[in-house]
């Protein structure tokens, strides 16, 4: 019986810079099998801190909403964002430490191909924009199935040994096989008019790219997209939860603590035009993003699926 693989730990005392491991863990390829002895991967950064440009841009960004676009979005409270961090941006400022994980040596998988599968983010507290943080982020273990080898990236954020944000991200790296049959594209089963419709533009990608430090070509560019295998261009899933993240919490003041659990059903390619729908749910909100058909046909998909709730009512 063979010894359990050693741990890897990987400690930052500033912000992680893997570009030359990340330039050969986009090369990697996968020979189809997972090794016996996957260690445990182990990430931490303290002292992070959020960067002011990046963090202004990710807010224009999120919030910016074409007012004639919108259906029924109320006037928006008292700017959250001035004197709290977005939850989803303490996610981008965690993304070095998830690719010095995923771009290390001993992890199998490439970058290039994977699929953001769902994300759940609990805010267990408020924290201000200038706050210092300690990241740790955990790999433990790759599931495999015939849809392909998946695994769950566990990212913890602290204030001085208080845990004040936790998330759970989800990826699939998809191999072809007869036994991964597509599940059929359901339509949410939200009901209603949207709560708001908005565009996507074309360079949403690149712009998004920059605050979050996610330049996976998929995002980029339409051609740089087809030689990875996608039709065109496609949004960040974190993209999308953000905007939809923003436009609840101008219908319902965001609870604290709350978490936000979100599921990615298909790709949104660039441009589109998505619809927002929600209803409530428990003590929070259920909600459904739809891609809009072009021609303006009852032919909408499911981009994702999630809810928002106080943190108390979901477990």
């Amino acid at each position: 019986m063979g010894h359990p693989a050693s741990p890897v730990v990987l400690t930052y005392d500033t912000a992680p810079r893997p570009w030359k491991a990340l330039a050969r863990a986009l090369l990697r390829r996968w020979n189809g099998a997972l090794p016996a002895d996957l260690p445990q991967f182990t990430a931490q950064w303290s002292g992070a801190r959020a960067q002011p440009a990046a963090l202004r841009s990710y807010i224009e960004l999120c919030e910016d909403h074409n007012p004639a676009a919108s259906i029924c979005v109320p006037p928006a409270p008292a700017p959250y964002y001035t004197f709290a961090l977005p939850p989803l941006f303490i996610h981008a400022m965690a993304m070095p430490l998830h690719l010095a994980i995923l771009s290390h040596a001993r992890f199998p998988l490439p970058l290039l191909g994977l699929v953001h599968l769902a994300n759940r983010t609990e805010m267990l507290d408020t924290v201000a924009p200038d706050t210092v943080l300690d990241f740790a982020c955990t790999l433990d273990g790759i599931d495999a199935s015939a849809k392909g080898p998946s695994f769950t990236l566990h990212t913890e954020a602290r204030v001085q040994g208080r845990v004040v944000w936790r998330e759970q991200s989800t990826y699939l790296y998809p191999v072809r096989s007869d036994k991964a049959r597509r599940a059929p594209s359901a339509r949410t089963e939200l009901t209603g008019e949207p709560i708001a419709e908005w565009d996507v533009a074309m360079d949403a990608g690149r712009r998004f790219a920059v605050p979050v430090r996610d330049f996976n070509p998929i995002h980029l560019s339409d051609w740089s997209a087809r030689l990875l295998g996608q039709r065109s261009a496609i949004a960040h899933g974190l993209y999308s939860a953000a905007r939809c993240l923003d436009v609840l919490r101008q219908h319902q003041p965001l609870p604290t603590p709350f978490v936000l659990d979100v599921q990615f059903k298909r790709p949104l390619p660039l441009p589109s035009r998505v619809a927002l729908y929600a209803e409530p749910e428990k003590k929070g909100q259920r909600f459904a993003l739809q891609i809009l058909a072009p021609d303006g046909t009852d032919s909408a998909q499911t981009h994702l699926v999630g809810t928002l709730m106080p943190l108390r009512s979901a477990r």
